[in-house]
């Protein structure tokens, strides 16, 4: 059985989380933040999106 490809770009991966999508972050503080995420979030014009995440970064890094 040959299995589907299930590569692809952060691009095409974030591009299915649509805008008012509630997004489930992980990890603690600065070092787990997914910073890439979040930049392309940002990136692709993405709004009003319900952000949960266990704490808060420090002010101007990340989901503050």
């Amino acid at each position: 059985m040959t299995l589907p490809y299930k590569r692809g770009t952060i691009e095409e991966a974030i591009s299915v989380i649509g805008n008012g999508a509630s997004v489930m972050l992980g990890c603690f503080g600065v070092p787990g933040t997914p910073f890439c995420l979040t930049r392309e979030l940002v990136r692709q014009g993405r709004r009003e999106l319900t952000m949960i995440k266990n704490d808060a970064n420090e002010a101007g890094m990340g989901v503050d």
